[in-house]
């Protein structure tokens, strides 16, 4: 799904998205969405997620609009050209079942064709509805952008990422109802860049309230997890914690690690 999703948003233009909509049947996915062409032609930052909002309904459970989807992307040459890691962890043979089992990625075949029915089920939540783990996304707001990359994923991953712009409501409380979101998540993402590491404001007391419900955890609890979006320094008081890389290549999937052996031990 991520790599769809990254494929489409640097090469598909409007018509592309449209021939994508016709050739499977649900053109009508395409043009009913209030966001997805006009913040394509408008080159709105709010693009990728809306990729993320149509792509589902656009794969559906029907393995031949996977195939079709895949192919009309040409996904597979622009891994090689954009991204070869990403690329490699989707196509290579080697290691193939071990990185499905931990990144819930497509399964690969030996001939290096993206096997479609592994590339249905990460449409799909990996984890069940009534495990879904409450995580909240601390981050400064020069972040947004990568950070509503990452609720997405999350999202497509079965979980239940809190994120202000999605759940905030108008008219609360904001300070009040973000505090309250940290300290009712069960795990809390720190999401660091050098704009987070340096910026001064609601942002450190969000940290402070996470660190103060860490130390209410038992012990050996998951619950403070660093997430570098980018090279940075680790603050000392986050240091305790190890930390992810996401943009490394087997970031997110050490992320997924993490959060699915702390909902493997909690009655979500």
């Amino acid at each position: 799904m991520y790599a769809l999703q990254q494929a489409m948003k640097a090469t598909f233009d409007e018509s592309k998205w449209l021939e994508v909509g016709y050739a499977i049947g649900k053109a009508d996915v395409v043009k009913e969405h209030p966001r997805l062409l006009r913040s394509l032609q408008w080159g709105d930052s709010d693009y990728g997620r809306c990729i993320f909002d149509v792509l589902p309904a656009l794969l559906g459970r029907d393995l031949r609009n996977v195939e079709r989807i895949t192919d009309l992307v040409g996904l597979e040459n622009w891994l090689q050209r954009k991204a070869p890691d990403l690329y490699d962890e989707l196509y290579e043979a080697n290691d193939a079942e071990e990185e499905v089992v931990e990144s819930n990625l497509p399964r690969v075949q030996p001939q290096g064709k993206v096997k479609v029915q592994r590339a249905a089920a990460a449409s799909t939540p990996s984890i069940s509805p009534d495990k879904e783990l409450r995580i909240f996304l601390c981050h400064a707001s020069e972040d947004k952008e990568p950070v509503r990359q990452l609720h997405a994923r999350l999202k497509q991953e079965g979980f239940r990422p809190w994120l202000d712009e999605e759940d905030l409501l108008p008219g609360q409380d904001w300070q009040l109802e973000i505090s309250k979101a940290v300290r009712d998540s069960q795990v809390v993402l720190v999401c660091m860049s050098t704009h987070s590491t340096t910026k001064t404001g609601f942002l450190q007391k969000e940290i402070k309230v996470a660190l103060d419900v860490a130390d209410e955890q038992p012990e050996g609890t998951i619950f403070v997890i660093p997430a570098l979006l980018e090279k940075c320094a680790v603050p000392e008081r986050l240091r305790r914690f190890q930390w992810v890389d996401l943009p490394e290549p087997k970031g997110f999937a050490k992320l997924l690690r993490a959060l699915r052996q702390r909902a493997s031990t909690i009655n979500c």
